[in-house]
């Protein structure tokens, strides 16, 4: 298996990422990334989540948005991935169900652009930031062609995960 990052330019908490932008691709380069894909049984593509404001009160950033992750998903299509992995990002200063209905619409249509495609589009565990509202978000946007990706790392993000920061890593905590 491996995963494709359809960006590039970021650093995370490892270092530099290695990743492309699908649409700033020659079409030579996309070749050659699909002929190294090939001995993979499994293909998954992490569509971008930097500098990307899903949820954004500008419509047309928002709209930006959704066509970064368009490019992804287009990206998904022509390495034959199965999975594309999105992330569901934070309003500053409200909670997630001020938003709840964007959320639910933005990730339907992405889910349906996905499925045309025949690829799974997963939303990464870490926000929404409890496990209860993580779940109805999967739940509610209720198509075939939508799940959960888990990051187990992320876990510990979560409010309601019923373990305290002092039991993080022993064996009661794993219980």
């Amino acid at each position: 298996s491996i995963e494709l990052l359809a960006f590039a330019g970021a650093r995370h908490s490892q270092g530099a990422l290695a990743g492309f932008w699908f649409n700033r691709m020659a079409e030579a380069e996309k070749e050659k990334l699909f002929d190294l894909t090939r001995p993979f049984d499994h293909i998954a593509v992490h569509l971008p989540f930097f500098d990307l404001p899903l949820f954004s009160y500008d419509e047309e950033m928002r709209a930006f948005c959704r066509q970064q992750l368009r490019i992804g998903l287009d990206a998904c299509a022509f390495f034959r991935a199965e999975v594309a992995v999105v992330h569901a990002s934070r309003r500053s200063g409200i909670g997630c169900r001020e938003y709840w209905d964007l959320m639910l619409d933005t990730f339907r249509e992405l889910a349906d652009y996905a499925g045309e495609r025949d690829v799974l589009l997963g939303v990464e565990t870490g926000y929404p930031d409890t496990i209860k509202d993580f779940t109805d978000l999967v739940f509610e946007v209720d198509r075939q062609s939508f799940g959960a990706t888990i990051d187990v790392g992320h876990f510990r993000g979560y409010q309601d995960h019923g373990v305290t920061p002092t039991e993080y890593g022993t064996p009661e905590a794993a219980v």
